[in-house]
């Protein structure tokens, strides 16, 4: 049975409208009044706000009543933001990289899955490269790594991008084109003198 002096706040609430403030303030009063019921009615009080939580209606509500505390206490959502971030730091870094390794995964297999050069397919010599160069510029105005791949992903994977592995890039970028495509051309011209003079 819950305390008497609750019931009595739960019908004020009802039958009075008050302000949220006053609501607020009558509130915290009860609360130093009373410091031990929360204790005792713990367990209740945690399904009936979870009950409250489920329903569709008011999940809306309390996203906006999110929106506008952060805006109306920058610094206490910090202050929450930095406390959660220390006490769940392995959780969410290890949460992030999975999600990192997969867009990048995502991207990858969009554009072939291999270097487009010399056809190498582990993921981990792969990178992104911009066919018609400009890469660096590109890159500084979207952002690098992660960011980088979210824009590809949000841009609906551009077909001015390719997949290269790093010395195949590195390569074009140093000396203006891969050594592989130099060999290939020599080969093809090699193919075309041979088949004149036959």
């Amino acid at each position: 049975m819950l305390d008497k002096s609750l019931n009595w706040y739960y019908f004020i609430i009802r039958m009075t409208k008050l302000s949220k403030e006053k609501a607020r303030e009558y509130q915290k009063k009860w609360r130093m009044a009373h410091p031990d019921w929360y204790s005792k009615h713990k367990e209740k009080y945690k399904e009936c706000s979870k009950r409250w939580r489920q329903k569709p209606e008011n999940k809306e509500k309390q996203k906006e009543y999110r929106k506008q505390w952060i805006l109306d206490n920058p610094e206490k959502f910090k202050m929450q933001a930095k406390r959660h971030y220390e006490k769940h730091r392995l959780e969410i870094l290890k949460k992030y990289k999975e999600r990192d390794r997969l867009r990048r995964k995502l991207v990858i297999e969009h554009y072939g899955n291999k270097c487009a050069c010399c056809g190498e397919a582990a993921h981990e010599f792969l990178a992104i490269d911009h066919i018609r160069g400009g890469g660096n510029r590109h890159r500084s105005i979207v952002g690098y790594g992660n960011s980088f791949y979210n824009w590809i992903i949000k841009n609906n994977f551009p077909n001015n991008l390719r997949i290269l592995c790093h010395n195949c890039n590195l390569a074009k970028a140093f000396y203006g084109e891969c050594p592989h495509d130099t060999l290939k051309r020599k080969k093809e011209f090699l193919e075309r003198k041979e088949g004149k003079e036959n």
